[in-house]
């Protein structure tokens, strides 16, 4: 019997891209200012309001990070976009213990994660599917699917390896697990808007445009 599957609506895409050289060696702790608000035993984090990237010492890391972005959505989501540019960028240090709760970045389309520093022994990213109330089966099926099916499972991981970056969508919810070894993990993640498009073909029909925004840098 022959069938044709197809998945209908996913939740989002995600991305993993191999850097072209290793950024990670221009990289230098010392440069940056770190929140006293954090347990420096098991995280750090750079102070608000401080986008990392901007620092000269990053200036060929964030020339990759846009180009890839922005291909990433051109080539895989189709955002037909002018240019992407960064809004924010953070520096996350973890160390034996450290994790971070499940939550989603907003005012923001595109984010991505560039590893610094990574072992083996260190978590993956996982991402999660938040089910509105009214798109769960209305019998729970959830302890007779197979471990590990793609198109039911709610929760997904991804290796974290150095000098790689994973983008996703900014609405996707994502965590990571507290790290159990004595290696710490360092990464710089980031928040991207675009500028989109001047002149976009109206289509009648579904989907057409309500209202378009101009976001500035």
């Amino acid at each position: 019997m022959n069938m044709l599957t197809a998945p209908l609506f996913p939740a989002g895409v995600v991305a993993i891209a191999e850097a072209d050289r290793k950024y990670s060696e221009d990289f230098k702790k010392d440069n940056f200012e770190y929140d006293d608000n954090w347990d420096y035993v098991t995280k750090q984090r750079s102070t608000r309001f401080q986008s990392v990237l901007d620092h000269p010492s990053l200036t060929d890391m964030k020339f990759w990070i846009v180009k890839t972005a922005s291909k990433f959505l051109r080539e895989t989501i189709k955002l037909r976009h002018k240019k992407l540019f960064i809004t924010d960028s953070w520096i996350n240090i973890n160390n034996k213990g450290g994790s971070q709760h499940t939550h989603n970045h907003k005012n923001s389309i595109l984010s991505g994660v560039y590893y610094i520093r990574t072992r083996d022994g260190h978590p993956n990213l996982q991402f999660h599917r938040m089910h509105p109330t009214d798109q769960y089966p209305f019998i729970s099926l959830d302890e007779h699917y197979e471990y590990g099916n793609p198109y039911t499972t709610d929760t997904a991981g991804f290796p974290t390896r150095q000098d790689t970056m994973i983008m996703f969508p900014s609405q996707l919810y994502h965590s990571h697990p507290p790290i159990t070894i004595d290696e710490e993990r360092i990464n710089i993640s980031w928040n991207a808007l675009v500028h989109f498009e001047d002149k976009i073909e109206d289509k009648p029909g579904p989907g057409k445009y309500a209202y378009r925004l101009k976001f500035e840098e």
